[in-house]
């Protein structure tokens, strides 16, 4: 809705020529009936592709904003949701972060006006999301690969092995040799 302002002074005999003329928008809502149809999603590794398409008269839409969440939502839900911004009628979403489970994500896409003014929808489209837990850390022990098997011993560990090693054989040798002279008389207490 267009409003024209107009400026005058007053009084109890009348109004001067207007001093001052101003012009304003009102505007609350994305005109022409501008909304999202055939929405799919496509996976490809981490990443999510999500694509629609347009119907309506799109004159007054600026941008996109693709919504999702673990579970359905209806249109009055929508301030309850991710979203993300999309200049086109598509938009990739980076799952690589994501926690480890499965789980059912569903998706909407609605138009915005440079107001920021948006048509609320509920889920259009869903996906279903699986991942594992991580276990590609090589630093938490040994690691199979194929069938080689790799040590996560440190280096160190190999020095501080052998120093054992001689200091027992020492200790042995101590052990061996207790006793008194010739064959008789020696503490076998090893």
């Amino acid at each position: 809705m267009n409003y024209t302002v107009l400026v005058a002074v007053c009084n109890e005999v009348g109004c001067s020529s207007p001093v001052g003329t101003g012009f304003v928008i009102a505007d609350s809502a994305v005109d022409g009936g501008a909304a999202a149809t055939d929405l799919t999603i496509a996976a490809a590794g981490t990443t999510w592709t999500v694509s629609w398409t347009a119907s309506g008269d799109q004159g007054d839409v600026a941008t996109w904003k693709v919504c999702y969440n673990r579970g359905t939502f209806t249109a009055a839900q929508i301030d309850e949701v991710t979203c993300v911004d999309a200049t086109g009628t598509s938009v990739d979403i980076d799952t690589s972060t994501w926690s480890a489970g499965t789980y059912t994500y569903h998706f909407t896409a609605v138009p915005v006006d440079a107001l920021g003014n948006s048509v609320a929808a509920g889920a259009m489209n869903s996906i279903d999301y699986q991942r594992d837990a991580d276990n590609t850390n090589v630093d938490d022990g040994t690691v199979v690969v194929g069938d080689d098997v790799s040590s996560g011993v440190p280096t160190w560990t190999w020095g501080v092995i052998g120093g054992v090693v001689v200091i027992a054989f020492i200790a042995g040798a101590f052990i061996l040799s207790r006793g008194g002279s010739g064959d008789e008389g020696k503490d076998w207490d090893y």
